[in-house]
């Protein structure tokens, strides 16, 4: 179907010219594409209150947006004795009741205690790594146990 919506004027600086000869108003016409609002398309309209970068989660059922009541990091120290020390490994659990972490990603900076100050970059903090259960439980996993602190980020 041919576009029959044709401007006969337009507007340049506030100033409105009119369009006197009829093959520049056919050849200037006025685009007539239908308007669709953001649930056509499927995305979500802006969401009401919260601040710029605040993140939300959806609800379980899907229909709404919400502010996650988690926390966005942890901070905890150790001593040597609070981890697990097998042969193969040490570990350390951290219940989500404690961490309070949201989501299946976690970022964890270990740091050793040594004469009084956490130092990363040593091979505590190079050897230290964690994984999340499906409960949420982060433990952490190193070779020898240590004190010192992690950083969790989630």
């Amino acid at each position: 179907m041919a576009n029959t919506n044709y401007i006969d004027s337009f507007e340049v600086n506030g100033v409105e010219i009119p369009v006197r000869d009829p093959g520049i108003s056919q050849w200037a016409r006025e685009p007539s594409a239908p308007e669709y609002t953001a649930e056509d398309v499927g995305a979500f309209p802006a969401v009401p209150g919260g601040s710029a970068g605040q993140v939300l989660t959806k609800t379980a059922d899907g229909q709404e947006w919400k502010t996650p009541s988690g926390a966005a990091s942890y901070y905890k120290t150790f001593t040597a004795a609070q981890w697990t020390q097998t042969d193969a490994e040490a570990t350390m659990s951290i219940p989500r009741s404690e961490h309070g972490l949201l989501g299946n990603d976690v970022f964890a900076q270990a740091s050793i205690l040594s004469s009084g100050a956490y130092r990363k970059g040593t091979w505590a903090s190079l050897e230290t790594y964690a994984m999340i259960a499906a409960d949420g439980t982060i433990t952490l996993h190193t070779s020898s146990a240590f004190d010192g602190a992690v950083l969790l980020i989630g």
